[in-house]
């Protein structure tokens, strides 16, 4: 038992030697006065190593290549952003219609706007519409067309009165022709 407690006591001794140890070379660098140069430095020294770790955080590669060829796809989806905004407010909702106009546009190297005027542009835009639209609602109903004497004579002999002379009388036509 009392070699355990000479352990015990060395690790405590050890710790706190380390604590002292550490605590004196702190105080010896707060007690140092130093330049301005030699605080500029080290303020750029703690700014480089922050950067590294945000770099590190956000998965970018070191040097200044890489984050400038981050920068202009950025650009680019700003431009793009703002010219399907632009389609929006132009009445071209549909993400394929704006992507035709986007992509004449990029061919022949001018603006959206003036992309939007063109007579090809307009003629793809008009068949994309065309095929991506719905049919009309249907007119038929559940029973198909009828004919109105036949209808008015099937009244006619159920014993129902017809709302005027001239049907009744074209229906009484229609009965006679019929047997």
């Amino acid at each position: 038992m009392d070699g355990d407690d000479k352990t015990l006591n060395d690790v405590e001794t050890n710790e706190q030697t380390n604590e002292t140890n550490s605590t004196t070379e702190s105080d010896a660098a707060e007690s140092k006065t130093y330049t301005q140069a030699e605080l500029d430095e080290r303020v750029k020294e703690q700014d480089k190593r922050w950067k590294d770790r945000i770099k590190g955080l956000k998965g970018e590669e070191d040097g200044d290549e890489s984050s400038k060829e981050a920068t202009k796809p950025q650009e680019v989806d700003r431009e793009e952003r703002y010219d399907r905004l632009n389609l929006k407010t132009e009445g071209i909702k549909d993400v394929k219609e704006q992507d035709v106009v986007l992509e004449y546009a990029k061919f022949k190297k001018i603006t959206v706007d003036e992309a939007l005027q063109t007579s090809a542009v307009k003629a793809e835009l008009k068949e994309l519409r065309t095929a991506n639209s719905t049919p009309a609602p249907s007119t038929r109903t559940g029973g198909g067309m009828r004919d109105d004497l036949a209808h008015d004579a099937q009244m006619l002999e159920k014993g129902e009165r017809l709302p005027t002379a001239e049907r009744r009388s074209a229906a009484r036509a229609y009965l006679a022709k019929k047997k």
